[in-house]
Parts: C-alpha cells; structure tokens; sequence
C-alpha cells in the first residue's frame, strides 16, 4: 500500500509536530515508567504511576489512535496539482492543520495535570514546577508592572488549556472534512 500525497504530508508534518510536543512536556515530567516500576511493590498507586498512566494514555495512545485515523480517512483524500490553484492550496492548508493536533494533545494533558495536580505530583514537586512556571519571572524580564497583570500562572485556568486543546482537535478535523467534501 502507497500512500498518497495527503498521507504523505499528514504523516511528516504530524511526526515533526509531535516530537516537538513531547520534547515540549518534559517540565510537567508526565514519564517516569522507571519510578514507576520501581513503586510497582506498593500497594497503592503513587502519584507517580497515576502521571505516567495519565500520560502514556493522553500523550501516546490517543495521539496514535487520532493518527491512524486520519491517515485512514485521508486514504480518499485526492490532492491534485492540477485542480484550481487556490483548491490544492486550501487542501494541502487543511491537512497541515491537522497536524497541528499533537498541539492539542499536550494543551489537554497540562489541563489534567493543572486540574488533577494532587493527584498527580507529590506537593513538594508540585511546588517546584509551579514556581518554575511563575509569570512573575516573565514580569520582571519585560518591566512589567505587576499592578498591570493580574496574577498570571500557567495553572490558574485548566479548562482554558482543555478548551483551546479540543480546538486544536476539533477544527482541523472538521475543516479537512469540509474541503475534501466540497472540493474532491
């Protein structure tokens, strides 16, 4: 089986967008399967197994899961160089969008992990990666009066990363779906 060109972009572009989202995720250390292992003896699940669980599913199956399924459904997509200009234009947009999914994938999993923090991270470590993240670091950078901002953390808001993480998913889908719909 051959891919086509659709295929071919969705899968290149995907690759690249998602290793820059995993390499992306290494401050909210989502994989520990070493720790995770070694706490197997246990009898309870440590928050570290509980964060390497979360993220194996959000970070790896589901990923894999949306990727074969978009190959599979861009298997009928025909993206010809000899339609219209602005058409292969606007059909190889829509696949490059698409590959932006990885993007969403990590805005969700920081959404649970901002969400399910207890959970997740012992509170010292929570501590830590909060205070690696605090915005007032980025205040001082820019002269930024704090009076200017409000209170400002990466965590403040799980359900804006989950939000904008679901766009990441659902518009491309739907935007690919619409212009091999109407311009096969």
């Amino acid at each position: 089986m051959s891919l086509n060109l659709a295929q071919e972009v969705f899968t290149v572009l995907f690759g690249i967008f998602y290793g820059t989202m995993l390499a992306r995720t290494d401050w909210l250390r989502p994989f520990s399967p070493h720790i995770a292992i070694m706490q197997l003896t246990h009898r309870h699940l440590s928050a570290v197994m509980k964060r390497c669980i979360v993220s194996i599913i959000l970070l790896n199956i589901i990923p894999l899961i949306f990727f074969s399924l978009a190959l599979v459904m861009l298997g009928n997509a025909k993206i010809s160089m000899t339609n219209e200009l602005a058409v292969s234009v606007l059909q190889i947009l829509s696949v490059g969008l698409l590959c932006l999914a990885p993007f969403g994938f990590y805005r969700i999993y920081v959404g649970v992990a901002v969400s399910k923090s207890r959970y997740l991270y012992d509170p010292e470590d929570w501590e830590t990666i909060r205070k690696e993240k605090d915005v007032s670091k980025w205040r001082e950078e820019r002269n930024v009066n704090s009076n200017d901002i409000q209170k400002l953390y990466y965590f403040d808001e799980p359900k804006c990363h989950i939000g904008s993480g679901l766009l990441y998913l659902i518009l491309p889908s739907l935007f690919i779906v619409l212009v091999f719909f109407f311009f096969p």
